[in-house]
């Protein structure tokens, strides 16, 4: 099976030699220590590469100020948990990442969608949003979201920030791809830019390489993070220690920032492949948008045409990928999908996108050839 269906990074990119070389450097520095229950809030010497990191990017920060978390996936739901009660709203992007929608569709808890355009999150909905409803927290994905690739500009980000503070409304930034930039100029993360204390910041080592090692991190107020440090307590006590102290022995020794640099050449050298691929087989109709960073495209189909329909015709073919209903919690979208390029090698992302191609231009022939018999006067019943 050829697989653009999730955002997977390249197996070929993970250094065993190097994970285990920093595993055995850290047992034999803390020996059984590291084997024990550890801090709720995180392993020290973890937070203060973190720290280190954090303010490199921008980010100024206390150790008090960080919690560490199994991934982005748990920090979601001590979020809910910690900080949204029965009857409350939270506003996300509509698409977005399914396991947001997944903890925030809660009973009792009111999940509001907002579109994404090509600049982000559309703000002017946004605004019109807050204007009308009481909202806890808007969730945001500004560099490259997931499932579009869309990022939020410099003059964007400062908007949203002024809505925040103007509504006075906490932002969840969820960074997680940010580091997988490789063409074009960074831009500050909101945290960065946040004047007034209302983001509060997420990230993983997971889309960097290390998705096994579940190591994430939350960065937000001491009164925040002190009532997410309670709930990571009643939930799981900690974070695995070994996993923590394996990523600051790779962080501090400079192989993390190396690895990461290898990546985001490889990974652009792959959408570079798909790009050329997709010049080749998709017909024109078929508009791909390609980020400046993250790990895929984004495929706008025709009006009329169903990705998901799609999905069972190339699954056929043994091409899979995600269609965009996937990601959709409100008024579904279904002539899109999402093609993730990181673990595939050449030539699979060669016929895999040759395959579609081949799949989209017979769908589009049978689509005019559809309308074409259409009868003069023809109505739509709307059910």
């Amino acid at each position: 099976m050829i697989s653009f269906a999730a955002a997977h990074g390249s197996e070929e990119l993970t250094p065993p030699d190097l994970v285990r070389r920093a595993a055995d450097a850290v047992l034999r520095r803390e020996g059984g220590r590291l084997v024990q229950y550890g801090a709720t809030d995180g392993y020290q010497p973890l937070k203060a590469y973190l720290q280190t990191r954090l303010r490199r990017d921008g980010i100024p920060v206390e150790l008090d100020e960080i919690l560490v978390t199994h991934g982005c996936q748990q920090s979601l739901d001590l979020l809910r948990r910690a900080l949204v009660s029965s009857g409350e709203t939270v506003v996300c992007e509509n698409p977005t990442y399914t396991g947001l929608w997944n903890v925030f569709e809660a009973p009792g808890v009111r999940l509001l969608g907002v579109p994404v355009t090509a600049e982000g999150m559309d703000l002017n909905a946004l605004g019109a949003l807050l204007e009308q409803t009481r909202v806890k927290l808007i969730f945001c994905s500004p560099s490259f979201q997931n499932p579009t690739g869309h990022s939020m500009p410099l003059a964007a980000r400062q908007r949203l920030l002024e809505l925040a503070v103007r509504f006075q409304v906490p932002i969840v930034e969820d960074d997680v791809y940010g580091a997988l930039r490789y063409r074009g100029r960074a831009i500050p993360p909101l945290r960065a830019l946040d004047g007034a204390g209302l983001v509060i910041y997420l990230n993983s080592f997971s889309k960097v390489g290390l998705p096994g090692l579940r190591v994430g991190w939350i960065v937000a107020s001491r009164p925040v993070i002190e009532r997410l440090r309670w709930a990571k307590q009643r939930a799981d006590l900690h974070t695995n220690l070994l996993g923590q102290a394996v990523i600051q022995e790779l962080g501090c020794r400079g192989w993390l920032d190396k690895w990461i640099r290898k990546t985001c050449k490889v990974y652009q050298y792959k959408q570079d492949v798909l790009r050329h691929a997709c010049e080749r087989h998709f017909p024109p109709e078929a508009r791909v948008s390609y980020p400046e960073g993250g790990m895929s495209v984004w495929v706008e189909l025709p009006t009329g045409l169903d990705a998901a329909e799609l999905l069972v015709k190339a699954r056929e073919r043994r091409v899979i990928f995600a269609p965009a209903r996937y990601f959709y919690f409100q008024n579904p979208k279904h002539n899109a999908l999402r093609l993730c390029y990181t673990a595939l090698p050449d030539d699979k992302i060669e016929k895999g996108i040759a395959i579609l191609g081949e799949l989209l231009k017979t769908e589009l022939r049978r689509a005019k050839k559809g309308r074409r018999h259409e009868p003069s006067g023809a109505s739509v019943a709307l059910i």
